[in-house]
């Protein structure tokens, strides 16, 4: 080969990595969804004729009789309202309440104007917004808002998939480190910042129980993150409404064994909490291992706390699938499934250059 032509072809290389690159970057510091979009969408929805098919007709709630064999019942135990960040930077602004009312089968217009409904009403609901941010929005309205918290408030009002990554990254390392505790700087504060946010989650979950008609949960969700974008997250869920002071965070419990003990020690008669965990993809294979993200081994009494306190195991989710084909190499440890576009892409801009296996559900 000629001098000119690997001149050429490293030159058409570089071209092509620069052009690529500058996309990447592009994609990564844009808005994830910005007010000319969100225009452009709304117009869309406007045009859209649902009428021409056929339509779910809404079922209103009906008693169930008591069944000698069982009835049985519809809910759902993982549910994110606007405290949670990763659903606030996604679009989300639904708070507490109008989760519940959505649930109880009310009609909500989404973000683009479209108007949203399940099917019928839902017998029990869960609220699991994450515990690593209570406190957030709290701290974003303090009077004696600090220069750091403001910079993560204003990043919060015009989200990028570069702050998603900064956030997430922060609490992959060991031991895991809280943006938000570095911005305020004042630890009590912090703290009563915290405690609000679970007051609240209290509260509007005991406002929206009815008995007999709609059962509510008091829940969090613990969310330990791992590298390379893995979860090992878990839903606590809690029988009643005497629950702990504390919503336990990764912050305060760093493993799964760290969280049980806490919620033992501080979940006290008539205290009762189950926990579940993420459906296991993206779990690296942690989801069932005999060791914990930090690679301890499961002591015997470490056993026993997960068999008495985690009883159920999610299966499914919005944005993966535990029920996996292995006809596409897709491992138990790192089989990936997105269903939506917006997750498909973020993926693609944080792992452009690693192999992604996907698991095709069946």
């Amino acid at each position: 080969m000629r001098k000119i032509h690997w001149i050429i072809l490293f030159s058409t290389l570089s071209f092509l990595i620069l052009i690529g690159s500058l996309y990447l970057y592009n994609l990564y510091n844009v808005p994830v969804l910005s007010k000319e979009e969100i225009l452009k969408l709304s117009e869309e929805a406007k045009e859209q004729r649902e009428n021409i098919t056929r339509q779910t007709v809404f079922e209103p709630f009906e008693f169930k009789k008591p069944n000698k064999n069982k009835n049985v019942y519809f809910g759902d135990l993982h549910v994110h309202s606007s405290l949670s960040f990763d659903s606030y930077i996604f679009g989300n602004r639904y708070g507490l309440d109008d989760t519940y009312k959505f649930a109880k089968g009310e009609p909500m217009l989404n973000m683009f104007g479209e108007q949203m409904q399940i099917s019928r009403p839902l017998d029990f609901a869960a609220v699991t917004d994450h515990a690593e941010t209570f406190g957030l929005q709290e701290s974003c309205a303090d009077p004696e808002i600090t220069e750091e918290s403001k910079i993560t408030c204003t990043r919060l009002e015009s989200p990028s998939y570069r702050f998603f990554f900064d956030l997430r990254e922060t609490s992959v390392a060991r031991p895991p480190v809280s943006i938000m505790s570095a911005a305020i700087g004042d630890k009590e504060k912090e703290e009563r910042f915290i405690k609000s946010t679970w007051d609240k989650i209290i509260k509007v979950a005991d406002n929206h129980n009815e008995p007999g008609k709609f059962t509510t949960f008091v829940a969090y969700e613990y969310s330990p993150t791992l590298p390379d974008g893995g979860y090992n997250h878990r839903n606590v869920i809690f029988k009643n409404n005497t629950v702990p002071e504390k919503a336990f965070s990764l912050f305060d419990a760093h493993t799964a064994i760290d969280l049980w003990k806490k919620l033992l020690e501080s979940c006290n008669y008539p205290c009762e909490f189950m926990t579940i965990p993420h459906n296991g993809n993206r779990s690296w294979g942690y989801a069932f291992a005999n060791h914990t993200i930090d690679n301890e081994q499961y002591t015997l009494e470490d056993w026993k706390l997960r068999n008495n306190n985690e009883p159920l195991v999610e299966i499914f989710q919005d944005k993966g699938n535990s029920e996996c084909s292995t006809f596409l190499e897709a491992l138990t440890k790192n089989v990936i499934l997105s269903n939506s576009i917006q997750n498909v892409k973020m993926m693609m801009i944080h792992y452009a250059f690693k192999k992604l296996l996907w698991c095709v559900m069946v």
